[in-house]
């Protein structure tokens, strides 16, 4: 049963981020080719975008202009700008195959530390006892030290990223097996 659903966990996480990455492209795209169709069609508004945006930068007088004067001389920049600046917009990388392909996987594996040692209870018997604590020990330091790795994104306190890490994920697992202790009954009718 823990197989079945991960597998199904990790395809749906997957699916959900490939369907979320394809989506957000496609906005960025109609917000492109929006701002594409108002750069040719009405260029003295958008000028008048670009120009305000900068000045809220602090550009004034000839700098101001001159700013104004570049951006505006490629269409392609001057799109990017309006992108970036007007509608917050960052143009996304990658392919949203791959986005879904490495969010699935990556559940699949984080999410096969908690079976392991029931694995391993099957070659070797004599764990079988300890199979559940040894899972919850072994998921709690993973969870402890994963957030802890987030330091090198974020460069926050190592030992609280990970006991953030640490209490939000065992609080979501000691939820997720007490409705499954809740349910238990089901499986038996």
């Amino acid at each position: 049963m823990g197989f079945a659903n991960l597998v199904g966990d990790g395809l749906s996480m997957g699916v959900g981020s490939y369907l979320s990455t394809k989506s957000k492209r496609e906005y960025q795209q109609s917000e492109r080719d929006r701002e594409y169709w108002e750069v040719e069609n009405y260029p003295e508004g958008e000028i008048h975008e670009i120009r305000e945006i900068y000045r809220r930068k602090g550009f004034a007088g000839e700098d101001l202009e001159r700013a104004v004067k570049v951006i505006t001389s490629n269409k392609d920049i001057w799109v990017e700008t309006m992108m970036n600046e007007e509608l917050g917009i960052i143009k996304e990388e990658g392919h949203p195959f791959f986005s879904g392909l490495s969010t699935s996987l990556a559940f699949m594996v984080a999410g096969f530390i908690p079976l392991l040692f029931f694995v391993l209870a099957l070659a070797v018997p004599s764990i079988s006892g300890y199979a559940f604590q040894m899972s919850v020990l072994l998921t709690a330091i993973t969870l402890f030290a994963v957030g802890s790795l987030k330091v090198l994104v974020t460069q926050t306190s190592w030992w609280k990223s990970g006991l953030e890490m640490l209490l939000v994920g065992g609080a979501t697992a000691v939820g997720a097996y007490l409705v499954g202790y809740m349910l238990q009954g089901l499986a038996k009718i």
